[in-house]
């Protein structure tokens, strides 16, 4: 019984760290944004997507801006004096640049069919597809490394079991699946999920986010896109203002929850989206919680 919440313990950490590993910081541009020109000799930046919205300032032809997302009525969203704004997106001409999406494809481990990961192809430099491609695999091994410790540990309590275990205690299960959270614009955002039970009410499942840049082939971290304090506590804040507004999150005051290094992240279309773990920010039936940070909180 002793290697049994030794394994369990080793399984925890292990995958704690999995999740917190060190990457060198990287100069990253938030995923989903484009370059344009204005093309106009005038351009009204607005305070709303319409012309109905407050005139806040002006660009002139030529000057070049970054362009966070576009409305379906004809608005890009723009930072203008630290604030979100919008100009009309026909008076703009954008970078025609080509933008990478990766191809990506299921791959289930040989000896192990429970356990399945991503791999990507499409990519036109090889170096940077194998090395996202070895980072996926490493994740897998270490998946697999851990199935094989929780399912000696079994071995061993059931020799150890006098028959008074009921039959649902040795059901031990150990999965790894995947979803593709993100892949736009030159990157790529992977969520793995690791599931684990070991008897009892449920088991349990830590997701891992990998978030590639297409180009290079790194890995990108909260840290790289947040690089500061000030930014970390403006992304803590609007979380908690979309939370405590939830009945589903159990979050009542800043201090219930925290945004660290360590925190998980996918990119998403005008900004990123927290992923917390579960019983983090909410009830274990609400499973890993997202939460939805526009770039214009921490740009």
């Amino acid at each position: 019984m002793k290697r049994i919440f030794k394994t369990s313990l080793l399984f925890s950490l292990a995958l704690a760290l999995l999740i917190s590993l060190s990457f060198t910081t990287n100069s990253v541009e938030a995923a989903s944004t484009s370059k344009a020109t204005v093309t106009v000799n005038k351009l009204e930046i607005r305070n709303g997507a319409g012309t109905n919205y407050k005139v806040v300032g002006y660009l002139k032809k030529g000057d070049n801006i970054t362009i966070f997302s576009k409305t379906k009525s004809g608005w890009s969203e723009v930072k203008y004096n630290k604030k979100k704004a919008y100009v009309t997106t026909k008076s703009l001409k954008f970078d025609a640049t080509k933008t990478i999406v990766a191809k990506v494809g299921k791959t289930t481990v040989q000896a192990d069919k429970e356990l399945v990961y991503p791999q990507i192809s499409g990519l036109s430099t090889k170096s940077v597809q194998d090395k996202i491609n070895n980072t996926l695999r490493n994740h897998i091994k270490n998946s697999i490394k851990y199935k094989q410790l929780m399912l000696a540990d079994l071995e061993e309590w059931k020799l150890e079991d006098d028959g008074t275990y009921p039959d649902f205690a040795f059901q031990w299960e150990y999965l790894t699946s995947y979803e593709i959270a993100y892949n736009k614009n030159n990157t790529l955002s992977i969520i793995m999920y690791d599931y684990r039970y070991m008897g009892g009410a449920h088991g349990s499942t830590v997701a891992t986010t990998y978030n590639f840049s297409l180009s290079t082939g790194n890995r990108i971290v909260i840290h790289d896109v947040l690089k500061n304090r000030d930014n970390y506590l403006r992304v803590k804040r609007h979380a908690y203002n979309t939370m405590v507004s939830n009945e589903n999150f159990f979050v009542g005051s800043l201090s219930d929850f925290d945004i660290t290094r360590d925190t998980q992240f996918v990119y998403a279309d005008g900004g990123m989206r927290l992923v917390f773990q579960e019983y983090e920010v909410a009830a274990y039936a609400y499973g890993h919680p997202k939460v939805n940070i526009p770039y214009t909180v921490y740009k």
